[in-house]
């Protein structure tokens, strides 16, 4: 809330500026009071705006299901409630003044209306006045024009006034008056709101002025009466007097000239200053895409060698995969496999089945957390409960719990942006991030290799190998190729990619996606035979299609110097959390 009030006053500061500075100087009164009530409009909402925008992690290895370990039910620590908190003494103070102005707001808004109630009603061209026995110069209110009854039977008031009050009356004047002084009820800190008001009251004088003078009155007659009639009689609430103490800026504005190219140049230049104030004061979404590193397919090892090449691992496929049965589907629906093609338990792999579906072992293999403590400064920013929700040693904790702790005594953070649609009552924040202490993450492991995949199944959707497929898992050993290569290297690819990737409006999951896509680098560097290996939806599946396609043409791999065709798999992971 406290950024939102100073966004909101800022830009209201600027918007006025431009007014004050630029365009109150020069004769397009109707313009003005349209610039007026708009710029109020975007002064107040802008900070409320939101910019989704996608972001991309850098990975330099082909993410293995990379996730902090959350625990799946979380218990909340117990919170004491103060009722003289600082924020609840501002509150109160807050809603005080505002219920005081509301009511002063209510009262002169029904005192005007008492006035048109018990006042003798009169019809006069196309007005209705109200006749009152207080001696005061005319002034208007809504559809009415208030008058001295003596002034009125006597035909003491000049046409140049009626003019001037019945333009007040046809160009509903007071609604502006109405509209910026309920403002000022809610947003009675806000200093701009009452440089608003006055400049908004200004601008009708001077369209009202401008009426009168449209209709041949001479302008140094004009301005005579105006001194003739000034008072310093207070005006009314919600009212438009003649003796607002404009007079000499009135008298200034009546003979000033605006050239049309200067007019429509200055209106022209308030679209980017609104587009620019859009873009600095909103907030912004970050939408999380990783994309994997892309590799050229390496041939299949058989079960002995896996175990070989796996000496100096603490866990072997073998046993991280014990018991886990591998369900290859035709497609997925949702998250749902379609037309089971194939399924067998690891125990059950046979050669040509590890040559097949050996290669999705590494991915699913999860990779242990290392260890990283937040900076003083990270920790400081962490402790603002508008912005993050957190959790420490998986218990949901209020963010001042963090002011017992200090950055180096996490062993592990992590966190992940949460989209609007996904945001609860309990935690409406945009970003919720869990610490790990070091005892914690000792206890649970946290930092060591799981000797076990958390899951009884998975679920995939392979393609047939296609006769480049098979050629390009048949390659040469790794030291005698080169892989095909993005323009600019595989950091550049990530940026096109998350550029490009336009996440589907009617999406709704609270899920990080996991996806495989497969794609195939010719010779001259173009794409083709791009599939799904492990899909979302259509629409997510077709959009990953489509930037794949679109993409500019790669350096192609190489095999013993000659250009070769290279299939290429590209996991990705997509945050809607």
């Amino acid at each position: 809330m406290i950024l939102y009030l100073i966004k909101s006053g800022l830009c209201l500061m600027l918007l006025f500026g431009v007014y004050h500075f630029f365009l109150g100087r020069e004769r397009m009164y109707r313009f003005n009071r349209f610039y007026l009530l708009i710029s109020l409009f975007f002064g107040l909402l802008i900070p409320l705006n939101t910019i989704e925008t996608k972001a991309i992690s850098v990975v330099q290895e082909a993410p293995q299901a990379i996730e902090p370990i959350i625990p799946q039910q979380f218990t909340t620590a117990p919170q004491t409630t103060s009722y003289l908190s600082p924020e609840n003494i501002i509150l109160a103070f807050y809603l005080a003044i505002t219920l005081v102005l509301l009511i002063r707001f209510t009262n002169n808004l029904a005192s005007m209306f008492l006035k048109i109630y018990h006042g003798k009603k009169v019809s006069h061209n196309d007005c209705t006045l109200v006749l009152t026995e207080e001696k005061s110069l005319p002034f208007t209110f809504l559809n009415y024009i208030f008058i001295n009854q003596d002034d009125y039977l006597h035909n003491n008031i000049e046409p140049e006034l009626w003019e001037h009050e019945k333009a007040h009356v046809q160009q509903h004047h007071s609604f502006d008056i109405i509209f910026i002084e309920l403002l000022q009820v809610f947003f009675w800190f806000q200093p701009a709101l009452y440089a608003y008001k006055n400049a908004l009251q200004f601008n009708h004088e001077f369209l009202a002025d401008q009426a009168v003078l449209q209709n041949s009155v001479p302008t140094q007659s004009y301005q005579n009466l105006i001194l003739a009639k000034i008072t310093d009689k207070k005006p009314l609430p919600f009212s438009s007097n003649l003796a607002y103490l404009v007079t000499k800026k009135r008298f200034i504005m009546m003979t000033k000239q605006t050239s049309t190219l200067k007019s429509a140049l200055l209106k022209l230049a308030v679209l980017p200053l609104i587009a620019g104030l859009t873009a600095s004061f909103s907030a912004y979404e970050e939408i999380e895409i990783t994309p994997a590193v892309p590799s050229l397919s390496k041939p299949i090892l058989a079960p002995d060698s896996v175990k070989e090449n796996s000496k100096n691992q603490e866990v072997t496929d073998a046993e991280y995969f014990a018991g886990v049965r591998f369900n290859v589907y035709e497609k997925f629906n949702g998250f749902k496999g379609v037309n089971l093609k194939w399924s067998k338990t690891y125990e059950e792999f046979t050669p040509e089945d590890f040559q097949k579906h050996g290669k999705w072992l590494k991915i699913w293999r999860q990779k242990p957390l290392e260890k990283k403590s937040p900076t003083a400064k990270e920790l400081t920013d962490f402790k603002n409960s508008k912005k993050y929700a957190i959790w420490i040693d998986g218990v949901n904790v209020s963010n001042n719990k963090l002011n017992q702790y200090n950055p180096t005594d996490f062993a592990h953070f992590s966190g992940s942006v949460i989209l609007k649609n996904a945001r609860t009552k309990k935690h409406p924040q945009p970003f919720q991030y869990w610490f790990y202490t070091h005892n914690y993450y000792n206890e649970k492991k946290m930092g060591e290799a799981l000797k076990k995949y958390p899951g009884n199944t998975i679920d995939m959707c392979i393609e047939r190998k296609s006769e480049v497929q098979d050629k390009a898992t048949t390659a040469v050993p790794v030291q005698e190729t080169k892989n095909p290569e993005f323009p600019g290297g595989i950091t550049e690819f990530m940026k096109y990619f998350a550029t490009n990737f336009k996440y589907p409006e009617n999406l709704k999951t609270t899920e990080s996606l996991r996806l495989v896509a497969s794609y195939n680098v010719t010779k001259d560097g173009t794409i083709n035979d791009i599939k799904i290996l492990k899909g979302h939806s259509p629409e997510v599946d077709q959009e990953i299609i489509r930037v794949l396609k679109a993409s500019p043409k790669w350096i192609p791999g190489e095999k013993d110097g000659k250009k070769v065709d290279a299939q290429m798999t590209l996991p990705i992971q997509v945050q809607a959390k």
